[in-house]
């Protein structure tokens, strides 16, 4: 089961994170005093900029239902900054 590993202020769930606007949205967020939660599927990405932004992170792909519905269930708010750039390409 995902797990936040302790509880913050002002804190909401960026999926994405380690894409383009994820880092921006985060960096952002950490610069206004928000705590975002990084999470993505690429945990060596998603781990790197928690540690540079000093934030928590979860690695969990949204086709996993149990371990979406787990991160869901810790956080009030989700903002989905996640895409695939096969999407935006066939355009």
């Amino acid at each position: 089961m995902i797990k936040l590993p302790h509880a913050r202020q002002f804190f909401f769930l960026l999926y994405g994170a380690n894409g383009y606007t994820g880092q921006v949205t985060a960096r952002m967020a950490k610069d206004k005093g928000l705590s975002p939660v990084l999470a993505g599927r690429n945990e060596g990405a998603i781990k790197a900029l928690a540690q540079t932004l000093n934030l928590d992170y979860l690695v969990f792909d949204l086709s996993d239902t149990a371990q979406l519905k787990a991160a869901l269930a810790q956080v009030p708010v989700v903002l989905n900054d996640a895409t695939h750039s096969n999407i935006l390409l066939n355009q």
